[in-house]
């Protein structure tokens, strides 16, 4: 964990998440423009590390790629394209 950080409750009391507790390591392979844009942010101060701006990222996508919103979404698009009322 990062300088500065801790959980209380669970709960990371810089960025709100309870995804600390357990942690598993991910491999993972992204196009060098991305890499260095991560690479920036950290050398600039925006992000502690590369992990911690993966880590947000990949929850930020994960909270809104809900299984229950994507169906949701879906079907409206479906109800939608049937009937032609928004």
């Amino acid at each position: 964990m990062a300088w500065g950080r801790g959980l209380v409750n669970g709960v990371d009391i810089l960025s709100g998440s309870r995804y600390n507790v357990g942690m598993k390591t991910l491999h993972i392979q992204c196009p060098d423009l991305l890499a260095d844009r991560l690479a920036r942010l950290v050398r600039e101060g925006w992000v502690a590390d590369e992990q911690q701006a993966l880590v947000e990222a990949l929850r930020r996508f994960l909270d809104s790629h809900r299984p229950e919103l994507i169906e949701s979404q879906v079907l409206a698009d479906v109800n939608w394209g049937l009937h032609g009322k928004d």
